[in-house]
């Protein structure tokens, strides 16, 4: 590309040399009109960067590619062949075009404004959705727009807003600016650059995530503020047309390959169908697709990334606007289905529910991490082979609920190699798990439950209960098994942030940074909660404050480095925080090195103090052993659970000593206060974990 540059190729002409020059080898590739037009699967366990593949059945979210056929960095590297094609004609740019009057004005605006009245408030004189003139630091020019997000001070500021975002109707500067941040400390401040506008306040658009929509000129595409509840006769996923299209659908057929030896099974099925199905009636089954099963595109999972043999029955996530939806396998061979299923739930060691079933033949997945599954699941292989264990990065183990006292699994057992062929192995999806070499024909079975599997139309629900499956609902209500496994990714919206932050205001007077000599406190929260946030601060031996306000946003670890003297008590060695901090998340090994090795170099004695005002780890690229090592040698549980995707994550620790973690769910407030003796003595620790929805958004709604 830097060749193709240096010729005096355009940036699209070297991107279409790319494409012109990418191998064709994915003959069974359709193009991409017939892609669009043709329906995609995702069963829920896909890893591949689109998160949905063509009745796919990855076990393995996260950063989705432009376009599929771009290499990724979990797919192996395809040899690159010549290729006879010319490079697409430089298309003409468009031009960014704005009209005059939606340039703004030199002169401050008069007419149609507010004025404040009283004391000034920048929370309350601009809330989010006020219809305001902004002076254009680009321009000089007065231009409309309304306020979409806050930026507040931290615990010191009793999280004040310091000032507002606020978006341009139309953006400036040639189209490059949308958006300006205006201070709002004072009204001096704010009359600089503010005038409110006597209109309507208008809707914050929000993406699906919950985070505003900082572009113009996409606001059409973004999401309205209020999510719409769930339609039963439609579904997660599902277009109003493609539902109507499906609940008139009678004829289900597969012609795909493997479809001679599954109509044989689904007759054999049929005369063995019985109250307890046995391992031989299935076996029997399969045995009559010989070697020719249906295919999948499993790129992710597989050494090679072709297609490999299996299929997966119940729920899947169809792309096209059809949404989740039974299998195609599932709904052409009913029979041989409920056989399945039924040997399954029969055999199982537990009363486990699932929505899904994923059926490999013959292939060793390899490692990966699972996307749309909601974590546990189960696993089995049949066949006369040997080898062909599961490895996992982190095993379950029981723990028990702090409020209900009920025993559950979590993660936290460790790298562990799971011997499937003798039976139903528990296993967590969202760890990094790979097949074991083996030898032999090795079929295996995954009984999972996909993330919407209470998501569905009831038309699904219903067709998938009769063929067996447990997980299926159209309620939008988790079953019990799985509460404590839910991770909610989504972002508080702009109501809900509202209510958090008057709960952090009290919160900044009743619990403040410490005030009493060498003590310590570790405050944080995640990116689904306001973007993230957090603080460290202690006290020297005087009594001296220093409290340190962690940049919001911003991924990976937070890490204060303290020495304890003596006399002198608490004082600072290093700051790794903000931009030095350990970006776990972005850099992942490079920076799990950095921590490892600051760690190792460490003298005994010396405490570590780490914060989260994001997220810490990725979702698809799990940090090594190393880091978990690191933390161990500052005093973390040898058993310690892995950390996940936007948990919120608290630590203090001291090299060669014992530490204190928190770890929870995605919309939790951890805190950490101790004191700290010399030679790093921890001492006089509380922690508090507070679950903000049920404690501050539901009960600020009057729910219980």
């Amino acid at each position: 590309r830097a060749l193709w540059l240096f010729a005096g190729y355009t940036r699209s002409q070297t991107s279409s040399l790319r494409n012109a020059l990418r191998p064709r080898t994915m003959a069974s590739r359709p193009s991409r009109a017939s892609r669009a037009s043709a329906p995609k699967y995702d069963d829920g366990q896909s890893n591949d960067g689109s998160e949905f593949e063509k009745e796919s059945s990855s076990e393995s979210e996260e950063e989705e590619e432009e376009e599929v056929i771009v290499e990724s960095d979990d797919e192996p590297q395809k040899k690159r062949k010549s290729s006879s094609r010319k490079p697409a004609p430089k298309k003409a740019r468009t031009e960014y075009t704005i009209e005059e009057h939606e340039k703004g004005s030199v002169n401050r605006p008069t007419e149609n404004t507010i004025t404040s009245t009283g004391a000034f408030n920048g929370e309350f004189a601009f809330a989010l959705g006020t219809v305001c003139s902004v002076l254009c630091e680009k321009t000089n020019r007065w231009v409309t727009g309304h306020v979409i997000m806050f930026h507040r001070g931290g615990v010191t500021t009793k999280y004040a807003v310091k000032a507002v975002r606020v978006l341009f109707e139309k953006a400036q500067n040639g189209g490059k600016t949308h958006y300006q941040d205006c201070d709002v400390t004072t009204e001096k401040e704010a009359d600089k650059r503010l005038v409110r506008l006597d209109l309507p306040k208008r809707e914050v658009r929000l993406w699906t995530s919950g985070s505003p929509c900082m572009r113009a000129c996409d606001l059409g595409h973004a999401a309205a503020s209020k999510e719409k509840p769930l339609d039963p006769s439609r579904g997660f996923g599902a277009s109003a047309e493609a539902a109507a299209r499906a609940a008139q659908k009678k004829d289900f057929t597969y012609q795909g390959k493997g479809s001679e030896g599954l109509a044989k099974a689904e007759q054999e099925a049929t005369k063995r169908l019985s109250s307890k199905p046995s391992q031989a009636d299935v076996e029997a089954c399969l045995k009559l697709l010989g070697d020719s099963w249906p295919t999948q595109e499993r790129p992710n999972v597989t050494p090679d990334g072709k297609a490999v043999q299996g299929m997966c029955l119940g729920a899947v996530f169809v792309l096209g606007g059809v949404g989740m939806a039974v299998s195609q396998v599932s709904s052409a061979y009913p029979n041989l289905c409920k056989l399945i299923t039924g040997w399954v739930k029969t055999s199982l060691p537990e009363d486990f529910p699932f929505s899904s079933l994923q059926i490999n033949y013959n292939y060793a997945a390899r490692k990966h991490v699972d996307g749309n599954n909601i974590g546990p699941s189960y696993i089995r292989s049949l066949g006369k082979h040997t080898g062909g264990e599961l490895w996992t990065a982190d095993a379950f183990v029981e723990a028990t609920d702090e409020d209900t006292g009920e025993k559950y699994v979590k993660g936290g057992g460790g790298q562990q190699v799971l011997s499937c062929s003798g039976g139903w192995k528990l296993f967590n999806g969202n760890a990094e798990h790979y097949t074991k070499p083996y030898q032999g024909t090795r079929i295996s079975f995954i009984a999972f439950s996909h993330n919407a599997y209470n998501k569905l139309s009831t038309r699904v629900a219903s067709k998938l209960k009769e063929l067996g499956f447990t997980a299926a609902s159209d309620d939008g209500v988790d079953l019990p098994y799985f509460a404590k496994y839910r991770i909610d990714k989504s972002e508080f919206t702009p109501d809900e942030n509202s209510k958090y932050f008057a709960y952090q205001k009290k919160r900044a007077v009743e619990l403040p940074p410490p005030t009493k000599p060498n003590r310590i406190s570790i405050e944080c929260y995640g990116l689904t909660m306001a973007r993230g946030g957090g603080w460290i601060g202690y006290c020297d031996a005087s009594g001296k404050q220093t409290v340190h306000e962690l940049t919001p946003n911003m991924t990976g670890f937070h890490v204060l480095e303290l020495d304890v003297h003596a006399t002198k008590g608490i004082s600072l060695i290093n700051a790794f925080v903000d931009r030095k901090r350990f970006d776990i998340y972005g850099k992942t090994d490079l920076e799990v090195d950095r921590f490892s090795s600051f760690v190792k170099k460490l003298p005994a004695g010396r405490v570590v103090a780490i914060a989260i005002t994001d997220t810490a780890v990725a979702a698809k690229r799990p940090p090594s052993d190393k880091l978990y090592d690191a933390l161990r040698l500052l005093g973390a549980p040898a058993q310690m659970e892995k950390i996940g995707y936007r948990f919120p994550f608290a630590f203090l620790g001291v090299k060669g000593g014992t530490g204190h973690l928190l770890m929870d769910k995605t919309k939790f407030l951890l805190r950490i206060d101790a004191a700290l003796g010399a030679n790093g003595v921890i001492s006089d620790v509380t922690t508090e974990k507070t679950d903000v929805t049920a404690k501050v958004i539901l009960a600020s709604a009057g729910k219980k």
